[in-house]
């Protein structure tokens, strides 16, 4: 049973950045809380193996303003706002929705999980 994946993508070595990606199951999806918990608990260890691991300097992540529960988790995790591109994904014929920039330096994810560096 697959309960979600990601990891790191789009990868810039000489930048020291990576994209974040999460896919989760569509039922665990579907509750708040079980949500709320996979995804800090993928911010939590993909920020250990990417800021203690790889000694990088960012991770970044795009995701749409029609997500505001998700904003609101990757804002907990010490995400900041970063950027709006306004209708940037198209969702149905006539229906556009804006897409949220947001990113994480180290300094951001030590806060947020009261971490060293």
């Amino acid at each position: 049973m697959v309960v979600a994946y990601g990891g790191l993508v789009h990868v810039s070595w000489p930048d020291s950045r990576a994209e974040v990606s999460f896919l989760t199951e569509p039922a665990r999806a579907a509750e708040p809380e079980t949500y709320r918990n996979d995804f800090l608990a993928h911010l939590r260890l993909l920020g250990q193996a990417a800021f203690v691991g790889l000694k990088f300097n960012r991770l970044f992540t795009e995701t749409y303003d029609i997500r505001p529960a998700h904003v609101a988790i990757l804002e907990e995790a010490g995400f900041r706002l970063e950027g709006r591109l306004r209708q940037h994904v198209r969702l149905a014929p006539d229906t556009f929705a804006d897409s949220l920039m947001h990113g994480q330096l180290a300094a951001d994810y030590a806060t947020a999980f009261g971490s060293a560096l």
